[in-house]
C-alpha cells in the first residue's frame, strides 16, 4: 500500500504574478484587477519583497468611502483629486505562506480566518499566489 502524498501549494500556486508598487495609483490596480479577473494582488517594494496585498475587499471599502466624501457624479475626477496610492489602501497584516506548505492548511486558514489570497513566499522573495479559485479548485479536489 503506497502512501498517498499531501498536494503543496507549489503544485497548485500561479507562479506568474501580476503585482503593484507601493506607490502606484490605485485606479491603474484596479484596471488590472478587472482586466485579469484577479481578487488580489500582492504589492511588494523594489526586492520583490512583500509589503501588502490589494484585494477586492479593500477596493469595496474605497468605493464605500468615496461615496460618503462626495455625491455620485464623476469618478475619474474623484480619483484624480484624490491621488489614492496603493499604499493608502493596501492590507499591511498579510498572511504568507510557503510553497512546501501543504494546502490542506491553506484551506483551513482561508475558512477561519475568511483570508482568500496568499503571496507565496521563499527566501523573502515573492514566487507565487495562491487565489481564492485555486483554493476552492484544490479543496473540491478531496471532496469525493
Amino acid at each position: 500500500m503506497t502512501e498517498e502524498r499531501k498536494v503543496l501549494t507549489q503544485d497548485i500556486m500561479t507562479e506568474h504574478v501580476v503585482t503593484a508598487k507601493l506607490d502606484e495609483p490605485i485606479k491603474d490596480v484596479v484596471h488590472l484587477m478587472l482586466r485579469d479577473r484577479i481578487s488580489g494582488m500582492p504589492v511588494v517594494d523594489d526586492k520583490n519583497g512583500i509589503c501588502g496585498v490589494v484585494t477586492t475587499t479593500d477596493l469595496f471599502k474605497i468605493l464605500g468611502d468615496l461615496m460618503i466624501d462626495q455625491t455620485f457624479g464623476d469618478y475619474d475626477q474623484m480619483f484624480k483629486d484624490r491621488r489614492i496610492k496603493v499604499q493608502d489602501v493596501m492590507t499591511k497584516d498579510v498572511v504568507t505562506i510557503q510553497p512546501e506548505s501543504p494546502v490542506e492548511e491553506v484551506i483551513k486558514l482561508s475558512v477561519y480566518k475568511g483570508i482568500h489570497t496568499f503571496p507565496v513566499v521563499a527566501e523573502g522573495k515573492l514566487v507565487g499566489i495562491l487565489g481564492k479559485r485555486d483554493i476552492l479548485n484544490a479543496g473540491f479536489s478531496f471532496v469525493g
